[in-house]
């Protein structure tokens, strides 16, 4: 059947409308005396999405705690928000597309169906938060903050200030619970030396020199309780040959230089994928495969 022929009674309207049939709609629009009923109707279904995911106390929007935030994954977002608020996000994707076959492949729809949740229900804040703490690790000031809180793209400092505090608070809690005996853990730090040239010099715009340190506690994957910190030998009994790779340690490193290089050769060339050597396996991979755990001690 041609849209020419589609009928356009009231129960056609009623049933494309809560199907949110697009192609129906999009003709219904251009009928000047449905066009309040269709908006009428798309409005509703989209408030009732909102309420429903507001009601949802598992959302992700939801999840401001420390935990949350740094796992915090947009695409994961994406995807709930498709699930659960699909009118939204679709007439959102619609609106930033030039035509039908142009697909929002970024995040943007997806940031501002979460704006306008956040706006609804403040506690739905988690992006909110995220971009307030991106803000404050750019250097950003309480008024640039403050200004974007009441944009609904922010919290406010004050509620920034507290989650820092609260965030604060469980690193330390952290960092006590692994400085025990009975736990693993390094601390690791490097020096970061900045050089910052004005773009005009003058004599109270000069280079600088930043000297600063940054410091994690890591908890080790691998077990090391079970190995001895008594020393093999006293500093007078070490050779050289205890120093200096023998004809074994030799023949393992060039070992190793030829699996690099058969893999660097088989990830760029496809016809060298043949030569692709697996990494060899040892005692302490099951760890080793594992994601680190750290806290910064900044």
């Amino acid at each position: 059947m041609s849209w020419q022929e589609l009928s356009f009674d009231e129960v056609n309207v009623i049933n494309a409308l809560r199907n949110f049939d697009d192609q129906y709609i999009t003709k219904l629009l251009q009928k000047s005396q449905w066009s309040p009923t269709a908006v009428g109707v798309a409005c509703a279904k989209v408030k009732r999405e909102i309420e429903s995911y507001s009601s949802n106390s598992e959302a992700i929007l939801y999840g401001v705690e420390s935990q949350d935030l740094s796992s915090f994954s947009m695409s994961a977002l994406k995807i709930e928000l498709t699930a659960q608020v699909p009118t939204l996000m679709q007439i959102v994707s619609t609106s930033l597309t030039r035509d039908h076959s142009t697909v929002d492949e970024g995040y943007v729809s997806t940031l501002i169906a979460a704006k306008v949740l956040g706006s609804y229900n403040q506690k739905l804040s988690a992006v909110r938060y995220l971009n307030a703490i991106i803000l404050h690790k750019g250097g950003a000031k309480d008024t640039c903050v403050t200004r974007l809180a009441a944009c609904r793209d922010s919290v406010t400092p004050s509620s920034l200030r507290i989650k820092l505090d609260q965030m604060g608070k469980e690193t330390k809690n952290i960092i006590k619970d692994w400085d025990k005996p009975r736990v693993n853990s390094s601390i690791v730090f490097d020096n970061v030396n900045p050089f910052v040239k004005p773009r005009h010099q003058s004599t109270s715009k000069t280079n600088k020199l930043y000297s600063m340190t940054h410091a994690l506690m890591l908890l080790d994957r691998v077990p090391t309780s079970s190995l001895s910190d008594k020393p093999e030998k006293t500093l007078a009994q070490v050779t050289s040959e205890d120093i200096l790779p023998n004809q074994c340690s030799i023949k393992e490193i060039n070992s190793a230089f030829e699996r690099i290089l058969c893999n660097v050769w088989a990830d760029g060339i496809e016809a060298m994928e043949w030569m692709r050597v697996p990494a060899p396996r040892h005692d302490n991979s099951k760890f080793t495969k594992q994601k680190t755990e750290f806290v910064s001690m900044h």
